[in-house]
Formats: C-alpha cells, sequence, structure tokens
C-alpha cells in the first residue's frame, strides 16, 4: 500500500499547521500535525477502519484525529487522502 495525499488535503493540512501555530505556538502544532502523520500510517496499515461514507460519495471514507476528520478512499494498492477537515465544516461542501 501507498499513501497518497491529494492536492487539497495538501492544502488542508498547511492551513491546519498555520492555523495551530499561529493559536497554540509551533510545539503543540508539531505534535498535531505528528498526530495527523501517525492517522495516515494507521490507515495505510488498516484502510478498512475508517467509517463508510458513502452518503458523500461511493467508496469515501472518514476517520477523525483531534478536531479533523481524514477523508480518504482506497483505491487498489492506495490509500488516497482527499480532504482533511475540521469536524463543524460542512462535508458536502467542501467534498
Amino acid at each position: 500500500m501507498r499513501l497518497v495525499v491529494g492536492h487539497l488535503a495538501r492544502r488542508d493540512l498547511q492551513a491546519i499547521a498555520r492555523y495551530s501555530e499561529k493559536e497554540w505556538g509551533a510545539a503543540r502544532k508539531a505534535q498535531y500535525m505528528a498526530a495527523i502523520r501517525e492517522k495516515f500510517s494507521l490507515l495505510l496499515l488498516r484502510p478498512a477502519i475508517g467509517a463508510p461514507r458513502n452518503d458523500i460519495a461511493p467508496a469515501y471514507r472518514s476517520h477523525p484525529v483531534g478536531r479533523h476528520l481524514i477523508f480518504y478512499r482506497v483505491q487498489k494498492d492506495s490509500v488516497i487522502i482527499l480532504r482533511v477537515l475540521h469536524q463543524r465544516m460542512d462535508v458536502r461542501l467542501h467534498l
């Protein structure tokens, strides 16, 4: 399995990092970003762990990390990270 982080997910991660550092400092940002990377690794090991999100699109899944949800899909030999959205965001609007 390989991890593919999509363009929008990369933008999400950059925004999360900026916000975290601004609000809580560099150390807290580093901890939160490490937690997200750990979840990405978990998804590679156990891709079916996320909740099915057929309400959004077929084959989409989500898995929580902190106050965010990782949206992804599994395709053959890849886990494709689509978005990393705050739990309060309107998922349908951003996906």
